[in-house]
């Protein structure tokens, strides 16, 4: 089931990022005006991306209708809520199933331009190895050697974002 909300926009640490990903990415840089969307861009979209990391992927799809007031998603196998939402730009954070391993999808468009001003922004936890002693010895000579290694994991934050492939639909979703 996926759950859509619709509620007052929430701060959250990552939303900078998440912006700043999307408008460096190639999703537009000038966004249109916030007067609402025009006529023409009103309709249900269908939507996919891949946001690829240094080790795997993840895929992302939905579909999405731009309304004269708002925007609704709803993605496959994943629940969204809205963090931010304007007169033309619209956020939602998403999780579930398909970004489990993930620690915060943000899908961003705009409802006056959905073709051009899209996108989807990730980060994730990765995994780090290396080798690190945790036995030394100090030789006859004085001089500190390792005699025991032990493998050491730690995680780093991996930021990727992707643009959004929309298709329009010539008929509703509902």
């Amino acid at each position: 089931m996926v759950l859509l909300f619709r509620g007052p926009g929430v701060a959250l640490p990552s939303l900078a990022f998440a912006l700043t990903a999307l408008l460096l990415m190639g999703c537009g840089v000038d966004p249109p005006s916030p007067a609402g969307p025009p006529p023409k861009s009103v309709g249900v979209y269908d939507f996919t991306t891949i946001i690829p990391f240094r080790t795997g992927s993840i895929s992302l799809s939905g579909v999405f209708e731009i309304t004269p007031d708002t925007v609704l998603l709803l993605m496959d196998n994943a629940s969204c809520q809205e963090v931010q939402g304007s007169l033309s730009i619209f956020m939602y954070r998403c999780g579930g199933a398909p970004i489990r391993d993930v620690l915060s999808v943000y899908v961003t468009f705009d409802r006056a331009n959905p073709h051009l001003y899209c996108g989807a922004s990730a980060e994730r936890r990765t995994p780090v190895e290396r080798e690190v002693c945790s036995r030394y010895m100090v030789t006859k000579e004085g001089q500190r050697v390792c005699i025991l290694w032990r493998i050491e994991t730690t995680y780093e934050t991996e930021r990727r974002s992707a643009p959004l492939l929309t298709t329009r639909r010539s008929t509703a979703w509902r």
